[in-house]
């Protein structure tokens, strides 16, 4: 469902009363949520919008299940306009588990004039909860009309094409993603995997990868909440792309690490990257759920020097 139809079948009263708006970051996924509240609300809207409503509730990670908790609690009270009222749960795959159970009872029986928005990546969030909503998935578009996009914003075109590969096409995530300092990340990431899967040293390039200001954190985050999913996201793409040269397919998502990609084929089975590619899946299903990053990310470069010595 695209997004004018979505708001359409919202302001018909079509829809679920919980919805769950899936995609990477920089899809899009939070302003639709913000769209789909405010057509649900839209005879309670005055001049100021969402920003400016009594009925409206915004939230954002870091969640902590106490939140959750008097969120569900307000449901049974009356909305401030005695009419509708939306909630807007961001980034909602920050949620630990505690969170999400506390949500349950609301997603499967919402009150009739609330509308129950999450936005945030599906993998993270438990069957349970994706099963209580209407799930609205943001698609990528091709990685050539991203990075076309992008250069017509006045960003180096050849800049451009990589990001828009790194990003998969999503134009929003391409544009953080040409930054310098995601470019810097991008690079030093693939050092530290390489001295991971080589024999090197490489737990104090990752614990400096892990402080990089690369994204900014909100509120109470810690940055290495931020940059550790950034960072075994990295190195999964990497060994996709090795993994690509043993049974070919899509192009490449790192065209500027070819010779490492190359170098990791001709070292590892195809068994042998997709059993990495799990483990960091893994990881970062162990981050979404709100485990350490420097914990994960050491555990994960420890089973690879692990496995390097196993090697030899």
């Amino acid at each position: 469902m695209d997004r004018e139809r979505l708001l359409a079948c919202i302001r018909e009263g079509k829809t679920m009363h919980a919805l769950l708006i899936a995609g990477p970051a920089g899809s899009g996924r939070a302003a639709l949520a913000r769209a789909a509240a405010a057509a649900f609300l839209a005879d309670a809207l005055g001049p100021g919008g969402l920003a400016a409503c009594p009925d409206y509730q915004e939230l954002a990670a870091p969640y902590a299940v106490e939140q959750i908790r008097a969120l569900t609690e307000s449901l049974a009270a009356q909305p401030f306009g005695h009419g509708r009222r939306a909630y807007a749960l961001l980034d909602a795959h920050g949620m630990n588990a505690s969170c999400q159970n506390a949500l349950l009872k609301s997603l499967e029986e919402p009150p009739e004039d609330t509308l129950l928005v999450l936005a945030g990546n599906e993998p993270g969030l438990l069957p349970t909860v994706r099963s209580r909503c209407a799930i609205v998935r943001l698609g990528a578009q091709p990685m050539e009309t991203a990075a076309q996009a992008l250069a017509d914003e006045g960003i180096d075109p050849a800049r451009a094409a990589v990001a828009a590969a790194w990003a998969d096409g999503v134009t929003g995530l391409a544009r953080a993603y040409a930054a310098d300092e995601y470019a810097a990340f991008r690079a030093a990431a693939a050092a530290c995997l390489e001295a991971a899967l080589f024999g090197g040293t490489p737990f104090p390039a990752a614990a400096t990868l892990l402080r990089a200001p690369v994204q900014p954190a909100r509120g109470r985050q810690k940055q290495e909440a931020v940059n550790a999913p950034l960072l075994l996201q990295a190195w999964q793409s990497l060994l996709r792309d090795a993994l690509l040269l043993h049974t070919g397919g899509a192009p490449a998502q790192n065209p500027d690490q070819k010779k490492l990609a190359g170098r990791i084929a001709a070292r590892f089975t195809t068994a042998q990257i997709q059993g990495i590619i799990e483990m960091l899946g893994d990881g970062l299903k162990r981050l979404a759920f709100g485990a350490s990053g420097s914990m994960t990310v050491d555990a994960v470069l420890a089973s690879l020097n692990e496995e390097e010595k196993e090697r030899r």
